[in-house]
């Protein structure tokens, strides 16, 4: 295949990712990875018509195109999604409402059960993060002031904001279909990427809230958001929830299927019998047909997911995929930014350009990642620029950060519905929800993976005092940003100049952090990792 093809597919992605986020094609975004898919294979077709292939080598393009799709992630999404449907017409969704509701008159408290509700998506994390906002965002609601007025709106925006990132970021963890599997499933180790990521979006959830709580609504709360507190003198309502006693039997069945696939109580079972063996159990339990689970598939990430490996094909067929890593390891080699840099922006790279669906960009991107290591991992593919260690660290904080960005997503993600939900114009809560995921979800899972999952000795002194550095590193400068950079303070003024000010620390702090996870320690590397995450804070802020 002629090299300008791949040149050529390259642009057809970008055209495909930017279109839709900049509002140019008014058209799906699958719609358009398809036609962008059509017409690399057309172009590539071309092309070796032109340098003399015979028609059977044109002919099988398609076929190349599809033998890149991998079946394990979208079969598990699948039943991942006829799970929620059973769990949903069974009654486990209210089940977990109510047992969230009364978790506030236990020991927990109220403080205690709003964290419990935000870092509930990612313990129970499912396919995709829209069912656990379809199922604890009414609970949200409920306590609000438009419920029984035990959060006033300061208190729901925060709340609010901070659920929507963590339901974006658990499907990189979910062990049903999630973004990460389709990581595990080319480097053949089922749960190898689960800790990190769940790490990492714990922390980034939690700034993600000190950011909304410090900056978000410090200025213009009561001009953005059109929620209003309650009269104290009201009396408060109590939350009326139910739930019937195959809720409960249900919950229980669909968390014994999660833990023993996990825990591997099951064997050598895959992940979707055990789910189906679950979903019909929970049908012939509560009495729920066959069309109501089929009911719960919810085809937009099923469809992204297919649409992004379909890219993924047409650039892996005409070349595109040599081009750009040939791309990074010049840009890596010959600019400033050198390869921590680059590392450090490809992590940021789906956060930067927020999809719909993380899966989207990931389809189409981890076979390139991949192709960025050595030969053990990458095979013939290998460009060989990062060793095995470091495209494992790169592979953790890429999906947990392709995962997280369908939250800012401005075109139809979580964080839209969040938004939806305190009434507010769409990207008010997206500077927050990029700050949380830029500034402390991918690093943490990139020191996660680094010095727990792949240190032989985690629990080495000198292993425990790295991490400590790194993560009240990473805190300190956190917290200082954002007490020193409060838009209502007075150091600096105005809110937008305190956000660019606070992106633009935070980036370079956290993209040294990432680079020394990476076992680049030189201070030259620590600069460019450094360089890499403050031109990941520009894009982020002009995106």
């Amino acid at each position: 295949m002629p090299e300008f093809v791949g040149y050529i597919s390259l642009i057809v992605l970008f055209i495909c990712v930017l279109g839709p986020l900049f509002r140019v094609i008014p058209l799906p975004l699958q719609t358009i990875l398809v036609l962008g898919t059509i017409l690399n294979l057309l172009v590539g077709g071309v092309a070796l018509a032109l340098n003399g292939a015979g028609l059977a080598a044109i002919l099988s393009m398609p076929t190349q195109v599809h033998g890149n799709i991998i079946l394990l992630p979208i079969m598990a999404l699948l039943s991942g999604f006829l799970m929620a449907g059973a769990l949903e017409h069974s009654g486990a969704f209210d089940a977990l409402r109510l047992i969230v509701a009364k978790a506030q008159r236990t020991p927990l408290g109220l403080a205690g059960t709003v964290v419990l509700i935000v870092q509930i998506p990612t313990v129970f994390a499912m396919p995709c993060g829209r069912i656990q906002a379809a199922a604890l965002l009414p609970v949200v609601m409920g306590l609000g002031p438009e419920g029984i007025g035990l959060l006033r709106v300061r208190q729901m925006v925060v709340l609010v904001g901070a659920l929507a990132v963590n339901c974006a970021a658990s499907c990189g963890p979910s062990q049903i279909g999630g973004i990460g599997q389709i990581g595990e499933g080319i480097i053949g180790q089922l749960r190898f990427l689960q800790m990190p990521q769940e790490f990492g979006i714990m922390i980034g959830t939690a700034f993600t809230a000190l950011f909304l709580c410090y900056f978000t609504t410090q200025l213009d709360l009561d001009e953005n958001i059109r929620l209003r507190d309650r009269d104290h003198a009201e009396e408060k309502r109590e939350l009326q929830l139910t739930a019937p006693l195959s809720g409960y039997a249900s919950l229980l069945i669909f968390l014994v299927c999660l833990t023993g696939s996990v825990f591997g109580l099951f064997g050598k079972t895959p992940i979707t019998t055990v789910l189906i063996a679950g979903t019909v159990l929970i049908m012939i339990l509560s009495g729920t047909g066959i069309q109501a689970v089929v009911s719960g598939i919810v085809l937009h990430p099923v469809t992204a997911l297919i649409a992004g490996f379909l890219m993924a094909g047409s650039l892996s067929v005409t070349g595109g995929f040599e081009v750009l890593g040939t791309l990074v390891r010049a840009m890596g080699q010959h600019t400033f930014f050198g390869l921590a840099g680059m590392a450090v922006l490809f992590i940021q790279l789906e956060t930067i350009v927020p999809m719909p669906c993380g899966r989207i960009l990931a389809a189409a991107l981890l076979p390139v990642v991949f192709a960025l290591g050595p030969k053990t991992i990458s095979g013939s593919m290998a460009i060989g620029l990062f060793n095995e260690t470091q495209i494992t660290v790169l592979l953790a904080a890429f999906i947990v950060n392709a995962a997280a960005s369908c939250g800012p997503s401005p075109i139809g993600g979580v964080g839209t519905i969040a938004e939806g939900i305190i009434r507010s114009e769409i990207g008010y809560l997206r500077s927050a929800q990029s700050f949380g995921i830029m500034m402390l979800m991918s690093p943490m899972a990139a020191v996660s993976m680094r010095f727990l999952q792949l240190e032989k000795d985690p629990m080495s002194g000198s292993n425990l005092l790295t991490i400590g550095v790194l993560m009240g590193g990473l805190f300190a400068v956190s917290c200082l940003v954002l007490r020193l950079m409060r838009p209502s303070g007075k150091l600096v003024k105005g809110k937008k100049m305190a956000t660019i000010l606070a992106f633009l620390i935070g980036g370079a702090f956290s993209g040294a952090v990432i680079a020394f996870a990476m076992d680049f320690r030189t201070p030259g590397e620590l600069l460019q990792g450094a360089l890499g995450g403050v031109l990941s804070a520009v894009l982020l802020l002009l995106t």
